[in-house]
């Protein structure tokens, strides 16, 4: 009786394992897409969490980026005003999401910036026969 419990945790165990596995492994194949399409080499683009729903099924990677910010400040002084261009680095959020289907991603969309959404439309995978 003790040997077929213990066999039924240890295959209870090896599928807990592959689970996480398959997590893992669709974590790291999301946040390698979000790399690879990432718009610009001139600014990097800093990961800082990846995000994995139950089995790995839908996974979301947030990072950000740096972005300079410029506005034109107007001053009064004595006889007029002056203007001048204040300069300030900010940090621009940016997410993907994907979706997979066991281990084979099913889609792959920026969720921000708006502007990188815009660019590039939800990509869905072509299914393999």
């Amino acid at each position: 009786m003790r040997t077929i419990a213990s066999r039924v945790m240890l295959a209870g165990l090896a599928c807990v394992l592959a689970a996480c596995t398959t997590g893992y492994q669709n974590g790291q194949q999301c946040k390698q897409k979000m790399i690879a399409t990432y718009p610009t080499a001139d600014v990097p683009l800093a990961v800082e969490a990846t995000k994995i729903a139950h089995r790995g099924s839908r996974v979301v990677v947030e990072g950000s980026y740096k972005s300079v910010s410029r506005t034109l400040v107007t001053t009064q002084i004595k006889g007029g005003q002056t203007s001048t261009v204040k300069v300030a680095t900010v940090n621009v959020p940016a997410a993907v999401e994907c979706t997979f289907q066991e281990e084979t991603m099913t889609s792959f969309r920026w969720l921000t910036p708006l502007k990188f959404a815009w660019v590039y439309e939800p990509v869905v995978e072509a299914e393999h026969e």
